[in-house]
């Protein structure tokens, strides 16, 4: 038998999966993961519609669900929206800019964001250069451009306040802070007409 959720995990019997059930439902997931796909700048610009996110449907075979190469983003940890981000140029910008001069179009700074630590900065390979990269939830729960926009903006809210008030930044990541910023972007984005997040649902 497989599991018909996640279609990866094998099973002698359903009395075997049964009994499996409380230790596998915490890496059980869907065979196909709804992810996001965020442009940096030169591909945002060809792309049709010139947009930041677009949806990607992630199968257990891609390498972000693989294990290899995906890296999780620190604060999305913390505030129980685990987040993981592939990128698809593979070298860092320090090992590419040996082959000749740096290509600023490549730069994302909404991948740049999610990838901060709690000290306010991302690390070096992800701070320039980064390219265009998939983002999916850990826990294969679906990311819609909403959620997914919602939860860069609330890193931006955060690099706002390391500018002003460091100690205050790191207080503020946590679960209960992320679903009050949460629930006060809705209401904004609602207010100028966004239908797209009346239906978003807070927690994420």
């Amino acid at each position: 038998m497989r599991c018909s959720r996640c279609r990866t995990t094998l099973y002698c019997s359903p009395d075997c999966q049964a009994a499996d059930w409380a230790a596998h439902k915490s890496s059980c997931i869907p065979s196909t993961v709804r992810g996001m796909v965020i442009y940096c700048d030169v591909a945002r610009e060809r792309s049709r519609n010139h947009e930041l996110f677009e949806p990607v449907d992630i199968n257990a075979s891609d390498p972000i669900r693989r294990g290899s190469g995906g890296e999780r983003a620190p604060i999305s940890e913390l505030i129980g929206v685990p987040l993981v981000l592939y990128r698809h140029i593979r070298e860092p910008s320090f090992e590419r800019e040996k082959a000749g001069p740096p290509n600023a179009p490549l730069d994302n700074q909404a991948a740049t964001y999610l990838m901060i630590g709690e000290d306010g900065w991302a690390p070096e390979a992800w701070q320039e250069q980064v390219g265009t990269v998939t983002v999916m939830r850990k826990d294969g729960k679906p990311l819609t451009k909403a959620s997914i926009e919602t939860i860069w903006k609330y890193h931006c809210h955060l690099i706002n306040k390391f500018n002003i008030h460091p100690i205050l930044a790191q207080q503020q990541m946590n679960p209960a802070d992320f679903v009050r910023f949460c629930r006060s972007y809705k209401v904004e984005q609602v207010r100028d007409g966004r239908e797209d997040f009346r239906d978003i649902d807070i927690p994420l």
